[in-house]
C-alpha cells in the first residue's frame, strides 16, 4: 500500500510513519476510478510499474534513461486519451 500511495495519486496522508485517508474522500477517488476507461486504468498501471521499476534499477546503480524515456511517452499517451 505504501508503494502504491507514493507512485499513484491516492488521497492519503502520513500521520507520523502511518498511512491515513478519509474514507469519504477514498470512495469518491474509488467512484472516479470505476468511471474511467480500462484503456485509461491500464496505461495508469503500466506507468505505476514502470515508476517503480525505474526506482529499484536506480538504487542498485543502473542507467535508466530509456526507461523512462519510455514512461514519458506513456504518459504523453495517457494524457492525449484523458482529454477525449
Amino acid at each position: 500500500m505504501y508503494d502504491l500511495a507514493e507512485t499513484s495519486k491516492l488521497p492519503v496522508f502520513k500521520l507520523g510513519s502511518v498511512l491515513c485517508a478519509r474514507r469519504s474522500v477514498l470512495a469518491g477517488f474509488i467512484k472516479g476510478q470505476e468511471k474511467q476507461p480500462i484503456r485509461l486504468l491500464r496505461l495508469r498501471a503500466q506507468i505505476v510499474a514502470l515508476t517503480g521499476t525505474i526506482r529499484q534499477l536506480e538504487q542498485a546503480g543502473f542507467d535508466t534513461a530509456e526507461t523512462r524515456h519510455l514512461v514519458a511517452r506513456r504518459r504523453v499517451e495517457l494524457k492525449g486519451m484523458s482529454r477525449q
